[in-house]
């Protein structure tokens, strides 16, 4: 249901609806169609804008040489996979450091 409330914008009282919260939504046999994590399944990826990825390998590893320029190029020449997301290229880090791993055992 939605409530009004009253606000002020620049001295003038406006009207404001405050919307209820987000109802679940549930299938014929009642189950939620918002997915959970059950026992036993794969863990959510960990999804992260190539300047994040950066800032968590610098603060796993200080003294790290992985710069945002390096992940950006291996993103580019297609050597880590990537999910755009709007403007913004979204990698998954478990991978980022599985690469890094295997790119240290050659």
């Amino acid at each position: 249901m939605m409530e009004n409330t009253r606000l002020r914008h620049r001295g003038r009282a406006v009207q404001a609806a405050r919307l209820a919260p987000f109802p679940r939504i549930r299938t014929e046999k009642g189950r939620s169609l918002i997915p959970t994590l059950t026992p036993g399944a794969a863990p959510l990826p960990r999804m992260r804008t190539i300047g994040e990825a950066a800032a968590m390998l610098k603060a796993m590893d200080p003294d790290t040489a992985v710069t945002e320029y390096y992940i950006r190029q291996l993103v580019l020449t297609g050597a880590l996979p990537h999910v755009c997301a709007g403007c913004k290229r979204m990698i998954n880090f478990d991978r980022l450091l599985d690469y890094l791993r295997e790119a240290q055992g050659e």
